[in-house]
């Protein structure tokens, strides 16, 4: 039971005990504090900050020739693999050529037989008048001077008679000797009028058109032959330039090529570029010149500051047919970025997730816009 004299008593000593009372620069910090976080809530909603867009995409080369076939066919062979190196005029992939083969080889006999009838025709021209003949021919001056002389000492045997002691005998002999050194010209001497003749000039140029024919069928075979040759060299798909192959539209032997049909698709050069897509929504706003800000994927250091690159070229006609293997997304347009700093190794294909800094912008306003994705 609780006595009231003694409650009134305690509530005056509680009265009575000093009051605490707060430092100064206690209130003043807060007051600072106040301050400071309304200034910098006024520096975050209304200082400029980057306005940016994610947009996907790949690492992609900055250089690249696309190889065509040369002709039409089927896929005989494929002698590259993505990724492999290849050097100016290797061999990529071969198309199927046995028939044009076959008739190669068919044409090369026919070669080789119209050069065995042209040097047979070469040395017919060479013998159109036999060699007896001319040697015979060519003797005619020479027998005609000595039947001159034959003929002068058997007039003197003749007219010394017996006088000079020569026989009848020998005088006969001297006489028969001298009617066949008369033949033997005379022979010469038709051989030589023959050679001379429309004969001779008729038998020269008829194995000179023996010759000319010879030449024209080996000439035809041979320009037949490498027809069937360049055909042949078609069909061999070979690298444009030194490269990587990165991409490759045939795989495996028996597929069918048309012409205008990109086989293969070959790196130049070491630098790389990126290839983003962005949708409809954004694409408007991106311009030339624009920083972009990129990690690969495959990158395992992702506390590495992101590289950069600016955007070299948009892509607002999607109705362009696309390159070969490079085709957009369905719904989004290709954006072309260049890398600034070509250091260190960015893998050819791998993908990257960029953002595009589309310009510097109030916090308070973009709060106020529909955010970009």
């Amino acid at each position: 039971m609780s006595v009231p004299g003694n409650h009134h008593s305690q509530r005056l000593l509680a009265q009575a005990l000093p009051k605490s009372v707060a430092p100064g620069w206690m209130t003043w910090v807060f007051v600072g504090a106040a301050c400071l976080a309304v200034i910098c809530t006024g520096v975050v909603l209304l200082g400029p900050m980057d306005e940016r867009v994610i947009a996907p995409g790949v690492v992609r080369p900055a250089d690249y020739a696309l190889v065509f076939p040369a002709a039409e066919g089927t896929v005989a062979e494929v002698t590259a693999q993505t990724g492999q190196r290849v050097q100016t005029g290797q061999l990529l992939a071969r198309l199927d050529c046995r028939e044009l083969e076959r008739e190669r080889d068919t044409v090369t006999q026919s070669v080789a037989r119209a050069e065995a009838e042209l040097a047979t025709a070469v040395a017919a021209a060479i013998q159109a008048i036999p060699t007896d003949m001319s040697l015979q021919a060519a003797e005619a001056p020479r027998l005609r001077a000595m039947t001159e002389e034959r003929r002068k000492l058997l007039e003197r045997m003749e007219a010394s008679g017996d006088g000079r002691g020569l026989s009848l005998v020998e005088l006969v002999r001297e006489r028969l000797a001298f009617q066949a050194l008369e033949r033997e010209l005379e022979r010469s001497e038709r051989i030589e009028g023959l050679l001379a003749g429309t004969w001779a000039q008729a038998s020269r140029d008829a194995a000179a058109a023996r010759v000319r024919a010879s030449e024209a069928a080996l000439a035809g075979l041979r320009v037949r032959l490498t027809h069937i040759q360049s055909d042949i060299a078609l069909r061999e798909v070979r690298a444009p330039a030194d490269g990587m192959l990165v991409n490759r539209a045939v795989r495996f032997p028996g597929e069918k090529v048309v012409l205008g049909q990109a086989l293969f698709k070959i790196a130049r050069g070491p630098g790389a570029q990126l290839r983003l897509y962005a949708g409809e929504d954004r694409v408007d706003r991106i311009r030339p010149g624009m920083m972009v800000l990129f990690r690969p994927k495959s990158d395992p250091d992702r506390l590495r500051a992101p590289r950069t690159g600016r955007v070299e070229e948009v892509a607002l006609d999607r109705t362009l047919q696309a390159e070969q293997g490079d085709g957009p997304p369905a719904g989004t347009y290709a954006i072309d970025v260049t890398v600034d700093e070509q250091v260190g190794d960015l893998p050819l294909g791998a993908s990257v997730e960029a953002e595009i800094v589309l310009g510097r912008r109030s916090f308070i306003r973009l709060l106020m816009t529909k955010p970009s994705k």
